[in-house]
């Protein structure tokens, strides 16, 4: 493993509602489940969010890539990226802001990292439920870990298999205005900053998330 540091790794840097917050995080641009959903017709990655404006330059950056490229393909040795103690300082983190799992050696990093900082709240937002359901079938879950099945179908959350509501903390779902206003579906993401509403990162009652397609 190269020698890295923290700030080539982790991002510091957010903006709109995640200002504040670090992320660890790969790239949509070579995550092959990104590249088949976007061209899926109804999924909510036809709009993508890491395809517009400047983060079509974050997605493609030497940092996202390089992270791909890290947890993707090794063990990853968190220990041996310069300054990782930062994080102690960092109450709630994000796995996964701009990217996706793309196999089951991405998780299992995930989780050695969140057994690390067992004082830190970590989330990670995943459609890749094939993979929750291989991996979590030897691997126990970090107390300190949420994580989010994110629907595929914008208007339609997914449905959690008895296997996944084991390990799955809540579903998060985009709707558009239209459904929204005809079903009066609640949504409680988008105008707050997570740092100060904190729903995805701690544990509460809330298990389905809405935003509105933006």
């Amino acid at each position: 493993m190269a020698k890295l540091k923290f700030k080539e790794t982790f991002t510091t840097a957010h903006t709109g509602k995640m200002e504040g917050m670090v992320s660890f995080s790969t790239t949509s641009a070579r995550n092959s489940f990104c590249q088949k959903q976007q061209k899926t017709p109804g999924s909510v990655c036809q709009s993508c969010y890491t395809t517009k404006g400047f983060l079509k330059t974050v997605v493609n950056s030497k940092k996202l890539s390089g992270n791909y490229d890290l947890v993707t393909t090794q063990l990853v040795e968190w220990d041996k990226i310069e300054g990782i103690q930062q994080l102690e300082n960092t109450k709630y983190i994000r796995l996964e802001a701009f990217g996706e799992l793309e196999n089951e050696l991405q998780l299992k990093n995930y989780l050695a990292l969140v057994r690390k900082f067992k004082k830190n709240n970590f989330a990670l937002w995943t459609k890749r439920t094939d993979l929750l359901k291989k991996v979590f079938k030897t691997e126990k879950k970090p107390k300190n870990l949420n994580i989010l099945v994110s629907s595929i179908l914008v208007n339609s959350p997914t449905k959690l298999s008895p296997e996944l509501q084991k390990v799955v903390d809540k579903v998060f779902t985009v709707y558009t205005k239209e459904e929204v206003n005809k079903n009066g579906i609640n949504i409680n993401c988008g105008s707050k900053a997570c740092l100060t509403c904190k729903l995805c990162y701690t544990k509460n009652k809330v298990s389905e998330i809405n935003e509105l397609l933006k």
